[in-house]
């Protein structure tokens, strides 16, 4: 969808709610009334034209449920498909709503969340088993692997 005829559609629909506001006359209304449902639908037609199926593939649970929080806040459906693993989620969606809108809040929001869960993991580790547990921990090359 191209941004100027949204633009052209918005600002005609802006027009026509001003002629509807400005008006006193029964059948002066209803016609705005009803200009602005055609323009309106206009616009919802050519938001949802607009959307791509994207693929989305998460590395745990809470990515994922994060994931489709922001989508269900925007009403955007997020689903799988039959055969589909369960850490990938379709939706579709403009470019630029993903880019300026979910994507940001995304990495923001999940930065925060995997900052909580490693904070209250080492947290219940240290509780669990004394806090010099998580300095003892043995990397890949000292073990041989």
């Amino acid at each position: 969808m191209e941004k100027d005829e949204l633009q052209r559609l918005v600002e005609r629909l802006h027009k026509i709610e001003r002629l509807y506001q400005g008006t006193n006359h029964h059948g002066e209304r209803t016609a705005a009334k009803l200009a602005m449902e055609r323009v309106q639908g206009e616009i919802e037609k050519k938001r949802r034209s607009a959307c791509v199926e994207m693929k989305f593939t998460f590395q745990n649970k809470w990515q994922k449920r994060l994931f489709f929080y922001l989508l269900k806040k925007y009403g955007i459906a997020g689903y799988r498909y039959s055969g589909q693993r369960h850490s990938t989620v379709m939706a579709k969606m403009t470019e630029e709503m993903l880019n300026d809108t979910i994507s940001p809040q995304f990495r923001q929001l999940n930065e925060e969340l995997e900052n909580f869960i490693e904070a209250t993991t080492d947290n219940i580790i240290s509780r669990a088993f004394g806090a010099d547990s998580l300095e003892s921990e043995v990397s890949e090359e000292e073990t041989g692997s």
